[in-house]
């Protein structure tokens, strides 16, 4: 019986030390990097499926908003909305949904706007963008339903909204999946995400492009206001490698 019991506080005592699950995924590199996706023009090793746990959930905006936008490729712009948009008065509190870590906080005037990107401890990371201003650094530690920042309209923007996106291992998937935006609640305490969801985007019309003179491939989006992280996935290429005259690129039609 005392054997018993000690196995069991042994055991017990171990749970509470294991590294939390983002830090099984995740390497120092990618928490190093203020891209929204650390792992642009590189696919990592992907698991065939993972269950995350998703109990102590917060909505990131509280009891206001609606859903405007979904996940999905926009045909009319060519480009993937990688999350979704959830319309509310400018200046209203952000929250991080779950407990984590701050990763990035950035502004990108021809995206995301002002943005913060989340780290969770449960494998997930968060996308909140569009924000007036935040409230938060890089490297602070947040707790499910701390407020993170102020929705607004900077950026790539029509008018005010939080773009919100889930990820896992810098691949986006819909956040519909975990989220019932329209009652603001969990669809399930666990979400079973699969290697399928990762973005292949080579499932998508495409067309070729030959590159007029020497660049990288950041410098041409910017010049044709293409999509940086498409690009890169279709092509295996990082942003900020520089591409020769002549070179051939696959781009979405």
């Amino acid at each position: 019986m005392i054997k018993s019991l000690l196995l069991c506080c042994i055991n017990l005592s171990l749970s509470f030390i294991q590294p939390p699950p983002s830090e099984f995924w995740y390497d120092e590199v990618s928490w190093q990097s203020n891209r929204v996706n650390p792992y642009i023009g590189k696919r990592p090793d992907l698991p065939k499926s993972v269950a995350i746990n998703c109990i102590k959930f917060h909505s990131p905006v509280g009891d206001k908003g609606h859903l405007t936008s979904g996940y999905g490729f926009r045909p009319s712009t060519q480009r993937m909305h990688r999350g979704v948009d959830i319309s509310l008065p400018s200046n209203s509190p952000i929250f991080s949904v779950w407990d984590g870590k701050v990763r990035v906080v950035g502004n990108d005037p021809k995206g995301f706007g002002v943005f913060i990107v989340v780290r969770h401890h449960n494998g997930l990371e968060t996308v909140y963008g569009h924000l007036n201003s935040t409230s938060v650094k890089k490297g602070d530690e947040v707790r499910a339903g701390e407020k993170v920042g102020l929705s607004g309209n900077t950026g790539r923007s029509t008018g005010p909204h939080l773009h919100f996106e889930t990820r896992f291992l810098g691949g986006d998937f819909n956040p519909s999946l975990i989220i019932d935006f329209k009652d603001r609640t969990l669809r399930n305490p666990t979400f079973v995400w699969t290697k399928q969801l990762y973005p292949d985007y080579n499932k998508m019309p495409l067309e070729t492009y030959r590159l007029k003179s020497e660049m990288t491939l950041e410098e041409l989006c910017d010049e044709k206001d293409w999509d940086l992280e498409t690009l890169c996935l279709l092509n295996g290429i990082l942003p900020d490698m520089v591409l020769l005259k002549g070179r051939v690129i696959r781009i979405v039609h």
